[in-house]
């Protein structure tokens, strides 16, 4: 009984934020940035798109941008996965590019960043920025 009398003591205290916590933002500053365009030319197998850049993976790079330009009417889906699908039903789905947008990846040293296209009959265009 007096253990439960301790407990409630505990439970009906008021709950306050912790003193002395400093919240910390880090900003990376870039020194060497690469955009380049390539074709991503596959609905059924995904390329790693760092590395189809002429420049390669560039490595310590800290993000990849990938951008569908406004022109393009189809879609490409990206992922960290090789599995990566461009079939909706697919648990490797990944996520959508579309038309005109872009979408930004923070990477992992070693971590690869594939895509494939939606377009089952041709070649998709893509501008891939490396972020070191």
């Amino acid at each position: 009984m007096k253990y439960l009398g301790i407990l409630l003591l505990f439970c009906a205290t008021k709950a306050a934020a912790q003193a002395g916590v400093q919240v910390v933002h880090e900003v990376a500053q870039s020194t060497n940035t690469i955009t380049q365009s390539i074709w991503i030319c596959s609905s059924n197998n995904a390329l790693d798109v760092a590395n189809a850049t002429s420049t390669g993976t560039i490595a310590g790079a800290f993000a990849i941008e990938v951008y569908s330009p406004s022109a393009s009417t189809v879609t490409i889906n990206c992922g960290f996965d090789v599995n990566l699908s461009s079939a909706l039903n697919s648990a490797w789905y990944g996520r959508e590019v579309l038309a005109g947008t872009g979408v930004y990846w923070a990477k992992l040293s070693k971590r690869i960043l594939y895509c494939m296209t939606q377009n089952a009959q041709g070649c998709t265009r893509a501008t891939i920025t490396q972020f070191k």
